[in-house]
């Protein structure tokens, strides 16, 4: 006999009507009814965007960059300038960072483009794996607390 041949009989006093639900259905009657149940699968869910935000750090970053301005005098001559780009950048787990940054700008009368490449590797604070990947290693314990949580509180509704 397995428990979904269980049947069981609830029986409402003003009607005489029976709902007949195995225990499987109980059970997911019990977990979907239950508020507190909706409070820990919201912390899992957090956590799960905990995570996500960690790991972003590590990502391709790309950020516009504008110029404007004035000049006067000189060879340029006179007059507005604008220029603008967009800087391409990348964290490693190590700290190292890099950057690359094309950019093209209008003096005057006259066109300049621009490549700018910059490496960044901290010496001290900030440089390793560890250190690095600390606010990931947290995120990611902090979701298997609330995964747990979500699990203790299926099996108290249960039981």
């Amino acid at each position: 006999y397995g428990y979904e041949e269980n049947l069981i009989n609830i029986r409402n006093t003003n009607e005489k009507n029976v709902l007949r639900i195995n225990l499987q259905q109980g059970i997911q009657l019990a977990l979907s009814a239950e508020k507190r149940l909706a409070s820990v699968q919201g912390n899992v869910r957090q956590s799960e965007l905990s995570i996500a935000m960690a790991a972003a750090e590590f990502d391709w970053r790309f950020f516009p960059k504008v110029d404007a301005g004035l000049i006067g005098g000189g060879d340029a001559g006179t007059g507005v300038t604008l220029g603008g780009g967009v800087e391409v950048s990348k964290k490693f787990q190590n700290g190292t960072r890099f950057a690359v940054t094309p950019r093209l700008m209008k003096a005057a009368s006259h066109y300049q483009s621009n490549l700018q490449f910059n490496i960044t590797q901290p010496l001290l604070r900030g440089c390793g794996r560890e250190y690095n990947l600390a606010p990931l290693r947290a995120a990611e314990f902090t979701h298997r607390t609330a995964l747990r949580q979500l699990y203790q509180t299926q099996i108290r509704l249960i039981l």
